[in-house]
């Protein structure tokens, strides 16, 4: 079906003009913008009126009623307005003690010492800081800037900030306690899940032991209940459940145990 069609003359200078109906409806038609233009009324303009306010400083100036100004210029609004006390302190440059302003956050993290560039390259070529590593014992001689540093390399870094040490080495790591209390090596090449590239010693002594790799539903258990103990003859495979079964009975015999040398717990 054919879209319907209606031919009208333009509004402003009567020229016919054949448009859809769609495009008809609810408005004029004109030939160009130029037309439009011509034949649109002329937009009204309102006078903007003035009135006078008198400033803090007893001076009297105009504004407008949009502007929601109270002082007559930004000196008097920056006299007359309260501001917030700074958190920071005003200091001298290290170099050449042109006094600078540090904010409160640059003042923890020990920041901004110098009033520009050309006197913290100075600062640089001063005396160096001397120190050695924390770890090995190499001596680092360092610029000032440099001077919270704690460790000659990254690989002195990563081992001197491991937590919970144990005092030896395994596959170039120090061996290390977990949050528990088991003893954790440096296995990445690990086929099984591990703790960013750490195995728990007593299951790979006990895969040692057994010659295979074990499952997640095989569980090692320390028979003297210690630990860091990873003997060979004290460690036993047992399921989830014996092991559950076992813990809880060792936990109700301690318990058993702490009743009979102090007495009844009193549950408040």
């Amino acid at each position: 079906m054919p879209a319907r069609r209606e031919t009208r003359p333009c509004a402003a200078c009567g020229t016919l003009l054949t448009r859809l109906v769609s495009q008809a409806k609810g408005r004029e038609w004109y030939c160009d913008n130029r037309c439009q233009a011509s034949h649109a009324p002329a937009a009204i303009t309102l006078p903007r009126t003035r009135f006078e306010r008198v400033c803090q400083c007893g001076r009297t100036f105009t504004t407008y009623p949009s502007v929601n100004s109270k002082h007559c210029s930004r000196q008097c609004s920056a006299h007359y307005i309260p501001r917030k006390p700074h958190a920071g302190e005003t200091t001298k440059c290290l170099v050449c003690g042109t006094p600078i302003y540090r904010e409160a956050a640059q003042i923890r993290r020990g920041l901004r010492r110098h009033c520009s560039k050309a006197c913290w390259d100075v600062a640089q070529r001063l005396t160096p800081v001397i120190k050695s590593c924390e770890r090995c014992g190499t001596i680092l001689t360092l610029k000032p800037s440099q001077a919270a540093r704690r460790y000659c390399s990254w690989e002195c870094e990563k081992l001197g900030r491991t937590k919970r040490p144990l005092g030896r080495t395994h596959n170039g790591r120090p061996a290390r306690l977990d949050h528990s209390g088991y003893v954790m090596v440096w296995e990445p090449e690990h086929p099984n899940k591990s703790y960013h590239g750490y195995q728990y010693e007593h299951r790979l002594v006990m895969e040692r032991q057994l010659g295979r790799f074990l499952t997640s539903d095989e569980h090692v258990d320390h028979i003297n209940e210690i630990k860091d103990d990873n003997r060979p003859d004290n460690l036993q495979v047992l399921s989830p459940g014996a092991h559950s079964v076992k813990t809880s009975l060792s936990n109700w015999k301690q318990l058993a145990e702490y009743r009979k040398r102090f007495g009844p717990i009193d549950m408040i």
